[in-house]
């Protein structure tokens, strides 16, 4: 798991020191890779017990566990890679990641849900989506698509705490996809959200994380750039057949 990943995981649990640790480590993390706990602990003008606290907060054993996250997170890729050897190693990294993560709760919550809606906020999320809707329909699953605000102000009175909402976003970010899932908590009710890894506000506010990889391919010779997208259909169709092997074990 990524540092991003355990941020967004237990970020319900950070007070203000907290908080004021990650943003010190989060903009300096390069530096922060070879620091002691003592160095660290001086730099962010808290304690010794104060960080490794902050470490145990967000899931780790203790700091040497949190210091090989963050070293292995500050590796760049080398300059020398081709596009098509970045594309390949995203697609890896997006199925290794899914394959280890434990789904259970998510398919739990798509068994018991009473109803499942799955929101998007632009036109790759809205493909997504439909893509999602599509495949779980063979499993005798039906997801209610929403798309955009005047939908989810329709929809927001009708959502109850035994329904399921999947938040699809590339950023996780913008206002809209924020004050949806802000009214969705409020009133309870279990989100999935589905954005690219980093921390974000959509991931804090939703009860599990799924996680894909964006990447964008720039060619200056031929002036040419885009953001490849593919690993969001990659991370729903691996999840729907983590999903079929749930239900066999289930039944066995």
């Amino acid at each position: 798991m990524k540092l991003d990943e355990h941020i967004n995981k237990y970020y319900h649990n950070l007070n203000e020191n907290d908080l004021y640790i990650w943003k010190y480590i989060k903009s300096n993390r390069e530096a922060c890779k070879s620091l002691t706990i003592t160095e660290m602990s001086s730099r962010c003008h808290v304690s010794r017990t104060t960080l490794s606290r902050f470490v145990h907060k967000i899931g780790f054993n203790g700091f040497s566990e949190f210091k090989v996250t963050l070293i292995h997170d500050s590796q760049t890729p080398k300059e020398d890679y081709t596009s098509m050897k970045k594309v390949i190693s995203l697609y890896n990294e997006v199925v290794h990641r899914i394959v280890e993560q434990n789904c259970d709760k998510i398919f739990e919550l798509i068994d018991s849900a009473e109803n499942l809606y799955i929101y998007s906020s632009g036109i790759l999320q809205s493909t997504v989506a439909h893509e999602m809707t599509r495949i779980f329909v063979s499993a005798k699953r039906i997801f209610y698509e929403i798309n955009g605000n005047a939908e989810t102000n329709r929809m927001i009175e009708k959502i109850t705490p035994k329904d399921v909402m999947f938040m699809v976003s590339y950023s996780g970010e913008s206002p809209e996809v924020v004050e949806f899932a802000h009214a969705l908590k409020i009133r309870n009710v279990p989100v999935v959200s589905i954005t690219t890894l980093h921390e974000n506000e959509l991931a804090k506010l939703s009860t599990v994380n799924l996680y894909t990889s964006g990447l964008v391919i720039k060619k200056d010779d031929l002036d040419v750039s885009y953001t490849s997208v593919t690993s969001f259909f990659i991370l729903i169709e691996m999840l729907f057949l983590k999903y079929l092997e749930y239900r066999s074990h289930k039944e066995q």
